[in-house]
């Protein structure tokens, strides 16, 4: 629960990022329309190391491990930052 709070928390602060919902790690993060869309992310976050999920043309969807770390959930906002 603590770490699935602080993935929401996260992904809330990203500038692009207008909504976040789910429950836990479960999480969805709808972007800026005006931005980069979601199948666009997908592609440049695997260049990046990160496996995404583009759910709609402005919707990202979050499916992390059940052991995922604070610490991991910062180095995906520090990825996710850079390519939004």
């Amino acid at each position: 629960i603590e770490v699935g709070a602080y993935l929401r928390e996260q992904l809330s602060a990203l500038p692009q990022v207008t909504e976040v919902r789910g429950m836990g790690l479960m999480l969805a993060a709808d972007l800026a329309e005006d931005g980069k869309g979601a199948p666009d992310v997908v592609l440049d976050g695997l260049s990046a190391g990160l496996l995404l999920n583009a759910t709609g043309a402005h919707t990202l969807r979050f499916l992390p491990p059940l052991v995922c770390s604070k610490a991991d959930v910062d180095a995906l906002i520090e990825k996710l930052g850079g390519i939004l």
